[in-house]
């Protein structure tokens, strides 16, 4: 018997440096229940990751901080503990049959389709089994391009991987014996627990503008502090991963406001586009100039640092002011 549960591809959408490997796959499954609601948790996710706005999110533990988005939506992580590797297989079918789809977090080391030189937490996702052949579907975003694969869209995908039952469960087990222990042994699904708070895209931008904004800005707070070192610029892996850090996931932000102001038929394109040009060219501004200072071992004066952070601060109000544009339209 074969089944497989109708998750899209995702392909045209975000990629793993816009929208990471363990939000990739909770913004499909959510998606899954309610079209529209992988925008929606792209949005937050990444507005709580950039802008710190919200106490609560950065107060909560892993999987809570993405069950205070979820809630807005009426959706919920459900965690389910399974000691015993023996049924492991079993319980992931089980919901697969309920029409079901299981999430997962692994560690880098354990997949067999990764290099494994980096450790860190993974999410993928199990959308389907073949029991005659033994295999289990994977489905699989940010780590599969190393396999050289090319595709048509701007987002990594969930690509699909069908793997033998033993390969997925050695990779389980061997994520179980390095795993944080509240990680270890736990199998996840997102359900619909009670009516969404969060319903279109006017919903998520009222709810923006009277609870958030985009304001304190975690880059201009870590230019201000302590931890803000020039001299790490100099580094190129350091730079790199920086610029996509700050860069691709304000992308996001920006490419959702003008998909919402599509959908509530306002004309506001063209004006999201000159923001997100001149966010992206500013912010890539920024960061070259760091890189050049710190190479050639410039300080960066008091007053140029304040310069910096003021144009930042007027990014995010012109970004703003977009969004209650489009709510007054």
């Amino acid at each position: 018997m074969r089944k497989t549960l109708n998750l899209g591809y995702y392909d045209r959408y975000f990629s793993g440096d816009e929208l990471n490997c363990i939000d990739q796959p909770i913004a499909a499954l959510s998606d899954y229940i309610k079209k529209e609601n992988y925008f929606f948790y792209a949005f937050y996710s990444i507005l709580f990751s950039n802008w710190n706005i919200s106490e609560k999110y950065n107060n909560e533990d892993f999987i809570d901080k993405r069950n205070y988005i979820l809630t807005k939506f009426g959706l919920e992580i459900k965690r389910e503990v399974v000691n015993d590797s023996s049924q492991f297989l079993k319980a992931v079918i089980s919901k697969i049959d309920k029409d079901i789809p299981v999430f997962l977090l692994l560690r880098r080391k354990s997949l067999v389709y990764d290099i494994g030189d980096v450790d860190s937490t993974h999410g993928v996702v199990i959308s389907g089994y073949d029991n005659t052949m033994k295999k289990i579907l994977l489905r699989d975003a940010p780590h599969v391009e190393q396999s050289g694969a090319t595709y048509e869209g701007q987002g990594y995908g969930l690509f699909k991987l069908w793997l033998r039952e033993d390969l997925l469960l050695d990779m389980w087990e061997e994520s179980n014996k390095i795993h944080n222990p509240k990680l270890a042994n736990c199998l996840y699904v997102i359900i619909q627990n009670n009516e969404p708070k969060i319903k279109n895209y006017y919903d998520m931008f009222s709810e923006f503008l009277s609870d958030y904004g985009f304001k304190n800005n975690v880059f201009t707070n870590f230019l201000k502090s302590k931890e803000f070192n020039l001299s790490n610029f100099a580094d190129d892996e350091y730079s790199r991963n920086f610029r996509r850090w700050l860069i691709l996931p304000k992308r996001v932000i920006v490419d959702i406001i003008k998909r919402g102001a599509i959908e509530m038929n306002i004309q506001k394109s063209e004006d999201i586009n000159k923001i997100e040009k001149n966010m992206i060219i500013q912010y890539s501004e920024i960061i070259n100039m760091l890189c050049i200072y710190s190479k050639r071992a410039r300080k960066i004066t008091n007053e140029k640092l304040e310069s910096i952070i003021s144009d930042l601060n007027e990014i995010d109000i012109k970004l703003q002011r977009i969004v209650e544009e489009i709510i007054l339209k």
